[in-house]
């Protein structure tokens, strides 16, 4: 029940907006709280609350270390950074975030979200890059959850044309070639024939979303 009550409290006094006293309570009894991973939690938390950036900075990095696909914690180290996915507007925000995710993505290589998260904020040829190397590992492995992770991003125009136009050329090379390059190789160089099966499908789910039915249903029958 003490560790109970001394896990709630901080809890009630953020609720009730007194940000100050729950962080004098965390450090007071945080050492009753079994639960470490939600006292680092609440701890970010009422520093990005307080404007206490740094601090946060620290907490947040402290979490992603832990767990290094929590997309939460992306988020909340940008915002204590002041930066923004949703609201790139000026060329030193742009900059500031790829050296953030450039530096992320070296800590985490096997990381999803350090790839992912950047397809929300780069523009242009930049995004690219960016968009065919994250989708080619998923193709290869076979995931089914490929699309669903970027369903997203067809909120924006540009964007669903440049990966249309990606999905398209990836489909082609691979059943023209067998790769990813749009270039004839050797048996040894080739992708598994697997990997043309989830690029129709990624196809396929690009047709259904941009409303194209039936020629999602095409690729569908060719793909089996």
């Amino acid at each position: 029940m003490l560790v109970s009550c001394v896990y709630c409290c901080p809890i009630l006094l953020q609720e009730a907006g007194q940000y100050e006293e729950a962080l004098r309570t965390l450090y007071k009894r945080g050492s009753h709280i079994v639960d470490k991973l939600a006292l680092k939690e609440q701890m970010a938390a009422l520093f990005l609350k307080l404007n206490r950036n740094s601090e946060a900075q620290i907490k947040y990095r402290d979490l992603i270390d832990y767990n290094p696909d929590n997309y939460n914690y992306y988020h909340k180290l940008q915002e204590s950074m002041g930066l923004s996915n949703e609201q790139v507007t000026t060329e030193k925000q742009m900059t500031e975030l790829k050296e953030l995710y450039a530096e992320l993505q070296q800590k985490y290589p096997k990381a999803i979200a350090t790839k992912r998260l950047p397809l929300n904020f780069l523009t242009g040829d930049d995004f690219s890059a960016a968009y065919t190397e994250y989708i080619q590992p998923f193709l290869r492995k076979g995931v089914p959850s490929l699309f669903c992770s970027l369903v997203y991003l067809y909120e924006n125009e540009e964007k669903t044309k440049r990966m249309e136009d990606i999905i398209m050329k990836t489909a082609a090379s691979l059943e023209e070639y067998g790769t990813f390059t749009g270039k004839a190789a050797t048996d040894e160089e080739k992708e598994s024939p697997s990997v043309l099966v989830w690029a129709l499908l990624l196809k396929a789910h690009h047709y259904d979303q941009v409303g194209k039915p039936v020629e999602a249903l095409d690729i569908i029958d060719k793909a089996m």
